[in-house]
């Protein structure tokens, strides 16, 4: 038999093993998968092109924990499993997260709780953020081809994310664009201010309202409505105690005549609210037990509230800048081995707990020495004030010795459905002493 026709024979026989082998039939199917990728971005154009960007920061006091809601649209379809990128200011401040990788992804995890797109969490959407905290960014993937062209869509990274707004007062500006687009889409001036007395009341305000959306504009700054303007009977029904709050109105509801009376232009009214603004700031009275610099301190938290039910409460805790966070580490669940110390209205928080509370605990969302605790707690019987003592053994330290204060933030949802949010609330001053004298 002829040299060549061996080796031709022995061609085909190596090729037949080849292609009966489970490796080439994988390497097949992946190249399948991916050519099916490439052709679904080509018969749609997908570039993904960000536009219409908007962002809402709540609260916009520097240094603090914010939740940051953007609102955007897409050119076009955006392709499955492409790249969302988030560019917030460099003077943002990003949550510290473990080293170890377990634990890192464990705080991800936690984060992407927060971190929703549509009104679902990207927990929910099985898709993890990536972060590239020198850039300040955000990235994750486009989870189950949901951002389509002709749609507003909305992102929000709740305070449980552990960004911080800058420490600086000033207008910011974040970035956007998405992995198959590289023009970066900068958004709107947002400002973030040093106080919240520092904020002003307009002379003039403008209103900008449209049928079916539930984002308003005032004075080109965005707001959320808690209902859409809509027609009815060829009229324009829009929500009236937003327009009466926003400009600086005072609204009633009189119940034998059923009537509703609108009073604008109500300088008494705008004075009574803005002083009721500026009380807000000492409605919670913290006592710090131990208030030496570098010393484990107790602290206890007093606000005077009345639920007449049992009730879910969450919350923040702002420390003040030099604070060591002690046991806590950074979004991280305390163990209950801390939980059954700390007390509520004088019982263990543990004893308080309802047998159908999904979340519980207290998370430090802040930095080694910048905390902010999230406590998630409810309380199965009524509840006469809100006293939270944190005791010694949490090792909370202040290493600046001066006169420093705490905010705080609590959200309370009764068994019935009803809910009440406080705005941010700023502590009376406590001194911290080199030495007690």
């Amino acid at each position: 038999m002829p040299i060549l026709a061996i080796e031709r024979r022995a061609s085909e026989k190596m090729l037949s093993k080849m292609l009966n082998s489970k490796f080439l039939r994988y390497f097949v199917f992946l190249s399948i998968i991916f050519l099916l990728f490439q052709y679904s971005s080509f018969i749609h154009n997908i570039n993904g092109k960000i536009t219409a960007l908007n962002v809402i920061v709540d609260p916009n006091l520097a240094g603090i924990n914010a939740t940051y809601t953007i609102e955007f649209s897409i050119e076009n379809d955006l392709a499955l499993f492409d790249w969302i990128c988030v560019r917030f200011p460099e003077e943002t401040q990003f949550p510290d997260l473990p080293e170890d990788e377990l634990e890192y992804n464990k705080s991800l995890a936690l984060m992407a709780d927060d971190i929703f797109v549509d009104s679902i969490s990207l927990i929910e959407r099985k898709s993890l953020p990536y972060i590239i905290f020198d850039n300040r960014e955000f990235r994750f993937l486009n989870p189950a081809d949901i951002l389509k062209t002709g749609i507003k869509h909305t992102i929000i990274f709740k305070e449980g994310c552990g960004i911080v707004n800058p420490r600086e007062a000033g207008f910011y500006k974040l970035k956007m664009n998405t992995q198959r687009d590289s023009e970066i889409k900068e958004s709107n001036a947002y400002e973030i201010i040093k106080d919240i007395s520092s904020a002003e009341v307009s002379e003039k305000m403008k209103i900008i309202m449209e049928i079916g959306n539930k984002t308003a504009s005032v004075n080109e700054v965005r707001k959320i409505l808690d209902v859409a303007p809509y027609l009815k009977d060829g009229r324009t029904m829009v929500p009236i105690r937003f327009i009466a709050e926003e400009l600086k109105g005072e609204i009633k509801w009189e119940n034998e005549s059923k009537r509703i009376i609108l009073s604008l232009d109500n300088p008494e009214y705008l004075k009574k609210k803005l002083d009721e603004l500026k009380e807000f700031k000492n409605t919670f009275t913290v006592w710090v037990l131990n208030p030496t610099k570098s010393s484990p301190t107790a602290i206890l938290i007093y606000f005077p509230i009345k639920v007449d039910s049992k009730c879910f409460i969450r919350g923040t805790i702002n420390f003040p800048e030099g604070t060591n966070d002690g046991v806590f580490e950074p979004n991280k669940f305390l163990s209950e081995e801390y939980l059954k110390k700390i007390m509520l209205n004088g019982k263990s928080i543990l004893e308080l707990k309802s047998p159908d509370t999904e979340k519980f605990g207290f998370v430090n969302f802040g930095t080694e020495n910048n905390p902010s605790i999230r406590f998630y707690l409810s309380n199965k019987e009524p509840l006469d004030g809100f006293k939270l003592y944190l005791p010694l053994d949490l090792r909370i330290r202040f290493e600046k010795t001066g006169t420093f204060n705490l905010l705080l933030r609590i959200l309370i949802v009764e068994d019935n459905g009803n809910w009440n949010e406080t705005p941010l609330l700023e502590s009376q001053n406590f001194t911290i002493f080199e030495n007690l004298p």
